[in-house]
């Protein structure tokens, strides 16, 4: 059968990969809501026109969710769960190309969510496709969750999970299909997430702007919340809230056996050329171990007062900034926001006001002996590739819902790309190709064991 989807793949790519960049181009931003009906009913016609399934489009007061069924050979069930909605593309004017086009330059498609995740989500519909095709049916029932709100911490996901709870504990786990070459020819299987929330705080200290002439007398929102950030967290991403790490479960040996896997398929160097990064916190093995298994404080952004062309003398009358928060076993997403809160009283900031996100998610792990980590590891191997095992990524994904009601959940798939929520985005021509080959070879491996 590989020989017959390899066969197929090569002999039909061309108009294979120009249906894929049909669905890369459009856009799907959950932020603004920018083509997330379309692009929704898109898969939903996709699952029923081309894998001869039934979908539709359930809401719980956000974005719709693509949930499907398709009926395989076999008696076994698997959850298979991607995200369809992308981050904006802001800055618009440090793209190459323009960020939906989907323009292929120098071997790499670069569009929002090439990599993070409409890529990689319709190479594996593409796969199935495919599979179908050459074979006449597919080899496993599958599950579809395709959400359109992951960008905003998957608000839904839970309220689907307590909605169709009886039917998703009939299958046996859950599969995110990725494109995880970090470094090409070096693919990651993702065993766990870290856990996210995200925060906002604002203070405001007059209706209007002032004159600066008067900035000694006054309290400047802007130093105001400078100070109160910097009270729960310095550069270097170490956290000084009372209790934030009285929970923290440090990695055990299954995690530490695996570190120098991290060390030779995610190289810093590599992180570091994609982003340019100038500077790092820690070097080493000590950067690992803190990236992947401890927990932190993000500022993402902080507004205040006016930085543009030429001096503008005032103390600005509000100040804004927004956070987000990685958490790691055994850490409580309320039990943390409450000591956030605590601390900011505590230190005298009763007048910041803060804001928790309605999403967000705890922290996830699977065990590497699961048949899903072992179906992932031998697709790797059955396509000549060494795979390297992540217990636990610095990111975060919705994983978590799903454990919470017994379900394992996996990570993987072959593909190169970069820039994942910045400008430039891409995934390269071939790394697309070896994400489709991968996500086809998956599944027949995983209903063979």
């Amino acid at each position: 059968m590989l020989g017959e989807i390899v066969s197929h793949i090569k002999s039909s790519w061309n108009r294979i990969l120009e249906d894929m960049l049909e669905f890369m181009r459009m856009p799907s931003v959950s932020r603004t809501g920018e083509g997330i009906e379309e692009t929704a009913r898109y898969l939903k016609d996709y699952i029923e026109d081309r894998l001869g399934g039934s979908a539709q489009l359930l809401r719980y007061g956000g974005h719709p969710i693509v949930y499907g069924f398709s009926e395989g050979t076999s008696d076994r069930r698997l959850i298979i769960y991607n995200m369809y909605d992308v981050q904006p593309p802001d800055p618009v004017d440090l793209w190459e190309v323009p960020p939906f086009s989907a323009r292929i330059v120098d071997g790499k498609i670069i569009v929002r969510g090439a990599l993070n995740t409409k890529g990689p989500l319709i190479a594996q519909l593409k796969a199935l496709e495919i599979i179908k095709r050459l074979r006449g049916d597919l080899p496993l029932n599958l599950v579809y969750v395709i959400e359109g709100e992951e960008e905003l911490g998957s608000p839904s996901i839970p309220k689907l999970i307590q909605d169709r709870e009886d039917e998703l504990r009939e299958a046996e786990g859950v599969y995110f299909h990725f494109a995880w070459e970090f470094e090409e020819g070096k693919p990651l299987i993702v065993l766990g997430t870290k856990g996210i929330f995200t925060f906002r705080l604002r203070v405001r200290t007059s209706d209007l702007d002032v004159h600066s002439s008067h900035g000694h007398g006054l309290i400047n929102p802007g130093v105001r919340l400078m100070q109160a950030v910097l009270s729960m967290v310095d550069e270097r991403g170490n956290v000084h809230i009372d209790g934030f790490y009285d929970d923290v479960v440090e990695p055990d040996e299954k995690d530490i056996k695996y570190i120098n896997d991290l060390m030779e398929a995610y190289s810093f160097d590599m992180l570091a050329k994609e982003y340019g990064i100038h500077t790092q916190s820690y070097r080493g093995r000590e950067w690992y171990l803190r990236v992947f298994y401890r927990p932190t404080i993000n500022l993402n952004g902080f507004k205040a007062g006016y930085v543009g062309k030429d001096a503008k003398t005032i103390v600005p009358a509000e100040a804004e900034a927004l956070l987000d928060v990685r958490l790691v076993p055994n850490m409580d997403v309320d039990k943390t926001k409450r000591l956030i809160r605590e601390h900011l009283e505590k230190r005298g900031f009763k007048d910041i006001s803060i804001e928790f996100s309605a999403g967000g998610y705890r922290w996830s792990k699977t065990d590497p002996d699961s048949s899903l980590a072992k179906a992932a590891a031998s697709t790797y191997r059955h396509l000549n590739y060494k795979p390297y095992i992540v217990p636990m990524l610095p990111g975060s994904a919705p994983m978590s819902h799903f454990n919470s009601i017994g379900l394992p959940t996996v990570s993987a798939g072959l593909g190169h790309g970069g820039r994942v929520h910045a400008p430039n985005e891409y995934i390269t021509v071939d790394g697309l190709q070896r994400c489709l080959l991968s996500a086809a070879i998956f599944m027949l491996q995983y209903s063979s064991i």
